[in-house]
């Protein structure tokens, strides 16, 4: 018992013990750096083996302050040094456990009580038509450890069954791609699809849009045969496609322009217009819509096709802001759905709604709104940046 006594809390231990411990945050480092923080968490930070290790380090320099008098005046720095690391670990457990990081989105002149989780959660809102349950208990990160195609040599998989009455709902992910990018292979049996052309200072960006979908392109919200109060609403009639906008905004008819590329100002001044908000009006297909700062092209009418996700370049700006696509399986009774949900941190809403074993389920993926005791009011903001920065 003497000898694993001393193997367990002697100084050569403590050694070893510190060594690990650097090097552990130094994998982390780099693979935060290489991959992303909640990558960087599972692996390390929140795995059990880290804990341990900080709990023993503890140990180990409380048990040495004894050992070695360190309380004595002459040894107080070494005092100073084992008490540093006890309280860092001490912190870091304080966060881990107790403390947690939310947001307060405020806008100027407004007041609110409303925080959003940095954690996110499996959201499902659950309804027979007579009553409706919400289920968001569990926190859980996504890293690439939830991947399909992952070069770790083993995957992770959520699971998790949600009781509703006498009926269990069961979910499971099966698939997941971060900052998520999106292509479409064309098929007759996939869905209807409509691309929405992107036009910015770093070229032309594709965005597809399923029917039925409401998704967010450059800070602005579309729809597609499906009615969004404040989207630009895409609305097939006819064989013709009709845009109705919630702000006013411009077209330019691109007829003998390459597309997305003003060359005659004179030509494109006669081929001009305006989108005047809630009158809907036909699409040209040859035309840049420019409303609420996004410029757009769509080329042509939809088409049947399969949307793939791919992940974007968390160096480039833009990419680091998309969201996360996660592919589950939707399970109950005897029934079964598979459907793909974008979401992420800051997310609040559910992204998909399916009816399964007689009941309609909503799913999203991400934060959750939580209340205050007490409310804070924005009364003035002001930014400021550097001449020749933005």
């Amino acid at each position: 018992m003497k000898r694993v006594k001393k193997i367990l809390f002697s100084t050569r231990t403590m050694t070893v013990l510190l060594l690990l411990y650097g090097i552990s945050m130094a994998v982390a480092t780099f693979v935060e750096n290489d991959y992303d923080t909640p990558t960087a968490k599972t692996l390390v930070y929140n795995s059990t083996w880290f804990e341990i290790l900080m709990l023993w380090l503890i140990v180990l320099f409380a048990a040495n302050i004894k050992t070695y008098s360190l309380t004595k005046r002459e040894k107080w720095p070494l005092l100073v040094f084992h008490l540093a690391f006890i309280f860092m670990f001490i912190g870091g457990a304080i966060t881990r456990y107790i403390s947690f990081e939310v947001q307060m989105p405020i806008k100027e002149n407004q007041t609110t009580n409303e925080i959003i989780s940095d954690l996110t959660y499996f959201k499902l809102n659950v309804t027979d038509g007579k009553k409706a349950l919400s289920y968001d208990k569990h926190p859980y990160m996504m890293s690439y450890f939830n991947a399909k195609d992952t070069r770790w040599p083993f995957k992770r998989t959520y699971e998790q069954e949600f009781q509703f009455d006498n009926k269990v709902i069961s979910l499971k992910t099966l698939d997941y791609v971060p900052l998520a990018k999106d292509s479409v292979q064309t098929t007759e049996s996939g869905e209807k699809l409509l691309n929405i052309v992107t036009v910015r200072e770093g070229g032309r960006e594709n965005n597809y849009i399923s029917e039925g979908e409401t998704k967010n392109i450059d800070n602005t919200i579309f729809s597609f045969n499906k009615p969004v109060q404040g989207a630009i609403q895409l609305m097939e009639k006819d064989g013709n496609i009709i845009i109705g906008s919630p702000a006013d905004g411009q077209f330019i008819s691109m007829e003998g322009q390459q597309m997305g590329v003003v060359t005659d100002s004179a030509l494109l001044a006669q081929n001009s217009g305006e989108i005047k908000a809630n009158e809907p009006a036909t699409l040209n297909h040859r035309a840049l819509y420019s409303i609420n700062h996004t410029n757009f092209i769509i080329p042509k009418n939809s088409f049947k096709g399969k949307i793939v996700y791919y992940k974007g370049d968390k160096n480039n700006p833009v990419d680091k802001n998309l969201l996360e696509a996660i592919q589950l399986e939707l399970s109950s009774g005897n029934e079964k759905d598979t459907l793909l949900i974008k979401g992420g941190k800051g997310v609040t809403g559910f992204n998909k709604t399916v009816q399964i074993n007689g009941l309609n389920v909503s799913v999203g993926f991400g934060s959750k709104i939580l209340y205050t005791d007490f409310s804070l009011r924005c009364d003035d903001f002001l930014l400021d940046r550097y001449p020749g920065s933005s």
